[in-house]
C-alpha cells in the first residue's frame, strides 16, 4: 500500500510478503530470505510512519555499541532455530532486534532453556514474540487466525506444512509475552513517541543495578523513531 521506492519494486515485479494476499484472497503464508527485498537498506524509512524501521535502526544500535566499545556477536532467526540452545550457551546475555516479531517453537524452546538457565534477556522492541512461525532452510511460514485484520487461514489451515506445528500467535498458544517479558503489545500508533520515567522502586534493591551509570531522568525523550523511546508498537510494562 506504500508508495516509496522499494514498495513500488515489489509491487512492479509481482513479489509477496506474509501482509499480502493471492489472486483468489488467500493469505500469502511462506516467505524466503532469497527473495529480492528493496526495504533492506540502510537508509529506508517506513512510509506510514516516516521513520526507519527494522534494519536502519539495528545499525544505529550497533553503532552506538562500536562508540562504546561494546563486542557483541550477531545471530540470526535461522541460526536460533537451526543451532536451538548451543547457539546460546556461551553468553550471558542477549539483546533483540528492534522488531523480534515471528518466532519459532524451535527458538522460543532456546529461549526458555537460556532464561532457565540463568540466562539475560534485554527486549528491544515492541511487538515481539508475536506470531508462531515454521522455519526450514531458506523457509518461512506463518498461518493468520481471525483475530489479524490482513487475512485469515481457513479453519483447517491453521497448522503450518513446514512443521505440523499449530499456527496463530504465541498468545494463543499459551504463551503471552506478560508471561516471561512482563509486558505485552498493546497497540499501533504513529502519533509522536514517548518517554520512560523511572518507578521508585527501580531506585534501589535489585534493580539499580540495570540502571547503573544512567542519570538521565526522564529516559527516552528524544530518538529517531517518532522522536522519542516508545512508539509505533507499544505496550504497557
Amino acid at each position: 500500500m506504500c508508495e516509496d521506492r522499494g514498495h513500488r519494486f515489489a509491487q512492479d515485479n509481482r513479489l509477496k510478503s506474509l501482509y499480502d494476499l493471492h489472486g483468489d484472497r488467500s493469505g500469502d503464508t511462506p516467505t524466503s530470505i532469497r527473495r529480492p527485498k528493496a526495504t533492506l537498506r540502510d537508509d529506508y524509512r517506513y512510509p506510514l510512519s516516516n521513520s526507519p524501521h527494522l534494519l536502519p535502526v539495528d545499525l544505529h544500535f550497533l553503532r552506538f555499541c562500536g562508540a562504546n566499545g561494546i563486542g557483541v556477536d550477531l545471530l540470526t532467526d535461522h541460526d536460533l532455530d537451526a543451532e536451538g540452545i548451543q547457539a546460546l550457551q556461551c553468553y550471558s546475555g542477549l539483546f533483540t532486534g528492534s522488531h523480534p516479531e515471528y518466532w519459532s517453537p524451535r527458538m522460543m524452546a532456546a529461549l526458555d532453556q537460556f532464561l532457565d538457565g540463568g540466562g539475560n534477556l534485554a527486549y528491544q522492541g515492541g511487538n515481539g514474540f508475536y506470531w508462531v512461525v515454521a522455519i526450514e532452510g531458506a523457509l518461512m511460514e506463518l498461518r493468520r487466525d481471525a483475530s489479524d485484520s490482513l487475512w485469515t487461514s481457513p479453519g483447517g489451515e491453521l497448522h503450518m506444512a513446514l512443521s505440523g506445528e499449530p499456527g496463530r500467535h504465541w498468545e494463543a498458544r499459551g504463551r503471552p509475552t506478560q508471561s516471561f517479558l512482563g509486558s505485552t503489545y498493546l497497540m499501533m500508533s504513529f502519533g509522536p513517541s514517548r518517554h520512560y520515567k523511572r518507578l521508585p522502586g527501580s531506585m534501589h534493591g535489585e534493580f539499580a543495578g540495570v540502571f547503573a551509570g544512567v542519570d538521565a531522568q526522564p529516559i527516552g525523550d528524544s530518538g529517531i523513531v517518532l522522536g522519542g523511546a516508545a512508539g509505533y508498537e507499544v505496550g504497557p510494562i
